[in-house]
């Protein structure tokens, strides 16, 4: 980033900083309606009440009633060094934002590098308002601003040198036409690829369990059923990544506090928090019209999914046990939605290997949350301190040898000779589940599984392998 221009003849200029997406890489208006979404749900309907009585009464009253931690806010780091830069260089440094007051103090104290603090309290201070506030605190001297928005036009303007912070093309055409030193910095990565990351396309994998019920029943020519379970996969994969932009939006705070979720788009601030706003209604709608077709129980399937979703976002994922109990339900309850999807009925051993094995998966993501904790007391935003390590390892590689266990009584007693024409090849799945089960929780120990064991077995040659050979065994029986 240049320097600042200091003038000919005049004492040096003062550095103004804006405050959203400029010093931060997002909106804290939207960070604190997230923050009472989760923290006081009860207050949204106010939301409107609040707005109806002005940009600052909205302000006032958010800034009221939640609790913001400026630690934890995305920095642009070359920014924040600018400002330590003008510091030792003898600049005044002043943060200027249209956030309120308490906000935007907690921001500057935070960091320590402001001389002054200009924010909204009885005014909303915003584009003239705003150059204002700043000419009446600078006393006429020069100063360099940071902005990014059009209101930010009349600011620059008047400033002895502009920043501007990924302005769109317009506002940019706008501050060259001024004539202004100006400098433009564009830190922000083209939309598409935050967009797809936060759709989480990968995890659609998990919704081929719903074509689990109808190939265990061996109806592999049934186009009808195909159909019907490919729309059903479709409906939840919409509803999944409406659940995860939920989700991300509601973790942002302990997302960030995290060693690989802080990458995250909401998170890092690749993707404003706005968008979300936008995406999760226009998943869900379209999650509803996939599954209009579908009969009704598959629908309430998906109703009870996204509702166990919220209350795990809420709630469920902060109680130790019951948020694992949750996620492996989120597996069994596709399979489920599956046979409803193609009128196929679940056997009791397909669900009780379901339940043991995902809940195993699920102490596996909590087993390496922990081990990449390095030695932290607790995880950020769940209800697990570190010394649960070693019970959550023993609880994990029990349930995943039980699904074992399940496949093996299953082959013993429920005649599988009905089904297949050689069971006696079934057997063989069993040492592959258990070698596959005993590897993951061998390289959880070690620290080597990803905190998402679904994105570990998609990027692991040897989870391909197993599953190969899997379908090499079921070929061989039937």
């Amino acid at each position: 980033m240049a320097p600042l221009v200091t003038p000919p003849g005049t004492a040096a200029a003062t550095l103004v900083i804006d405050l959203d997406e400029t010093l931060v890489r997002t909106d804290l208006l939207f960070e604190q309606i997230l923050r009472l979404c989760k923290s006081n749900p009860r207050l949204v309907v106010r939301l409107p009440l609040w707005a109806i009585g002005g940009k600052v009464e909205l302000k006032r009253q958010l800034a009221e009633h939640v609790s913001l931690d400026p630690a934890r806010l995305p920095y642009r780091k070359h920014i924040v060094q600018l400002i330590k830069q003008a510091r030792e260089h003898g600049h005044r440094v002043v943060l200027a934002s249209a956030s309120h007051e308490r906000v935007v103090t907690l921001v500057a104290d935070h960091l320590g590098d402001f001389d002054d603090v200009i924010a909204t309290n009885a005014a909303n201070l915003k584009g003239a308002t705003k150059l204002k506030a700043i000419e009446e605190r600078i006393a006429g001297r020069p100063f360099v601003y940071a902005g990014d928005s059009s209101a930010d036009l009349v600011i620059w303007e008047r400033s002895a040198q502009a920043i501007a912070i990924n302005p769109s093309p317009s506002v940019a055409r706008r501050l060259a036409k001024t004539g202004v030193p100006h400098e433009v910095v564009r830190d922000r990565v083209p939309l598409k690829r935050p967009l797809f990351k936060q759709l989480r396309i990968h995890q659609w994998l998990k919704n081929a369990l719903l074509f689990l019920p109808f190939l265990a029943a061996h109806h592999f020519r049934d186009l009808d059923r195909w159909g019907l379970a490919a729309l059903a996969a479709a409906a939840f994969s919409c509803l999944a990544s409406a659940v995860y932009v939920m989700n991300d939006l509601l973790d942002v705070d302990s997302d960030r506090a995290h060693h690989s979720k802080s990458k995250r788009p909401f998170a890092s601030g690749d993707l404003p928090l706005k968008f979300g706003f936008l995406l999760m209604p226009a998943l869900l709608g379209a999650a509803g019209l996939l599954a209009a077709p579908l009969d009704g129980l598959t629908q309430a399937y998906l109703t009870l999914y996204f509702v166990l979703n919220v209350a795990y976002s809420l709630r469920l994922k902060e109680v130790v046990l019951v948020d694992t109990m949750t996620l492996a339900g989120f597996y069994t309850l596709r399979i489920l939605a599956g046979g409803s999807a193609t009128s196929v009925p679940v056997s009791d051993w397909l669900l009780a290997f379901s339940i043991f094995f995902f809940f195993g998966l699920a102490l596996v993501k909590r087993y390496t949350e922990l081990t990449h904790g390095r030695g932290k007391a607790t995880i950020a935003g769940r209800g697990y301190v570190y010394n649960d390590k070693q019970t959550v390892f023993v609880n994990g590689i029990a349930s995943s040898y039980l699904a074992v266990l399940v496949t093996v009584l299953y082959l013993n007693g429920s005649n599988p000779e009905h089904r297949y024409a050689e069971p006696q090849y079934l057997w063989l799945l069993a040492p592959v589940l258990l070698y596959w089960s005993s590897r993951i929780w061998l390289l959880a120990q070690r620290g080597e599984v990803h905190d998402d064991p679904v994105i570990f077995a998609i990027k692991d040659p040897v989870s391909w392998l197993c599953g190969l050979v899997i379908c090499g065994i079921l070929a061989l029986a039937i």
